[in-house]
Parts: C-alpha cells; sequence; structure tokens
C-alpha cells in the first residue's frame, strides 16, 4: 500500500500545458524558486549591465564567463610555469570541485566502499549526481539507476543490430525468392507459347 507521500502529485498549469510532478521533482522546483527569490537582486544587476553592452542577458552572461575562465586558466599557467596541460587540469578540478553538492560528498563514501574504483565524487559520471540531486536520492541509489540504464541501452542497442541484421538478410532472402519466382513465370510463360 502506498504512502500519502508516494501519492503526492502537484498539478500546475506551466507554458499552458497541465504538469503533473511528483514530491521530489515539486521540491526541486520549489527551492528553483525560492532560490530566483534570493537573487531577484543580483539578477537585476546583470540585466542592467547586458542591456548597457546592449546584449541579451545570455549573450551577457556568456562573455561573462568566458572572461572568468581565461582569467582562471591564465592564474593556473602562471602558478604551473607555462605547462599548458597541467594549468587545464587544474582548471577542470577547479570547475568540478565548485558544481558539487555538499550533500554528494557527504554520502559518496558508500559508493567508494562498494565501487573503489571512485577515489573521489569528481570521478563518478556527471549525471549521476545530477541523478541524485534531481531525484534527492543517495549517490549509490544514482550510481545503481545509472549502471542500470547504461545496460538497458546497450541492450537496446544491441536488439536494434540484431534487427538490422535480419532485416538485412531477410530481404536478401526474399530477393532471391522473387527473382527465382520471376525466372520460373518467364520459363512457364516461353513453354506456353
Amino acid at each position: 500500500m502506498k504512502t500519502d507521500k508516494e501519492n503526492f502529485i502537484l498539478r500546475i498549469n506551466f507554458n499552458g500545458k497541465r504538469i503533473s510532478l511528483k514530491e521530489n521533482q515539486a521540491k526541486h522546483f520549489v527551492k528553483l524558486g525560492i532560490n530566483s527569490e534570493k537573487n531577484e537582486n543580483a539578477y537585476g544587476i546583470l540585466e542592467f549591465l547586458a542591456k548597457r553592452e546592449g546584449k541579451t542577458l545570455e549573450e551577457f552572461a556568456k562573455d561573462l564567463k568566458e572572461q572568468s575562465d581565461k582569467t582562471l586558466k591564465n592564474k593556473y599557467l602562471e602558478k604551473v610555469g607555462e605547462d599548458e596541460e597541467l594549468a587545464n587540469m587544474l582548471f577542470e578540478t577547479e570547475n568540478q570541485k565548485v558544481n558539487l553538492p555538499v550533500k554528494s560528498k557527504d554520502d559518496f563514501e558508500t559508493v567508494k566502499e562498494k565501487f573503489p574504483q571512485f577515489k573521489t565524487p569528481e570521478d563518478l559520471p556527471s549525471e549521476v549526481v545530477i541523478l541524485s540531486e534531481t531525484n534527492n536520492i543517495t549517490l549509490f541509489d544514482a550510481y545503481l539507476r545509472y549502471i542500470f540504464s547504461q545496460q538497458e541501452k546497450i541492450k537496446q542497442q544491441k536488439q536494434a543490430e540484431n534487427q538490422n541484421k535480419q532485416n538485412s538478410a531477410g530481404s536478401l532472402k526474399d530477393n532471391q525468392t522473387d527473382y527465382g519466382f520471376a525466372i520460373f513465370n518467364a520459363m512457364i510463360k516461353g513453354i506456353n507459347r
């Protein structure tokens, strides 16, 4: 028997469509809404700066990110003595740290215990972290779901390949049969003349 929590569904209208959200999905969107209210002033400032430069907010944000990335990469280049490969590695590591939620760091130990190939949370596929956060599940559960989805994709791909092979082989057989039947018909017509 399902509990009230499992039966919880929030129905909303969004962009003219009726959408049903489960509890964890609704929580995610509520968090986004609360965060957007908190950041409304910052959003207004960014929108003002974008307009002043004659850009859309998206263009301005993209340019700002590119400038920030360039500054950070140059900082790492100076730090490691102009070794570009090492500087890029440091840059990517820093980006992953910033994107990794705190909750994910806390429940990573279970994943590490069961799957020792992962030394740090940054080693996990990004899909796992996103799945964990958006569905409000542990990293371990998210990783198991990720493995299952990957196996399903492989299974579907193999089925499609087998189906393609059967279709290809079947069409050749059909063509041979049709060709043989055509020859037989021609012979019958020749005999009847």
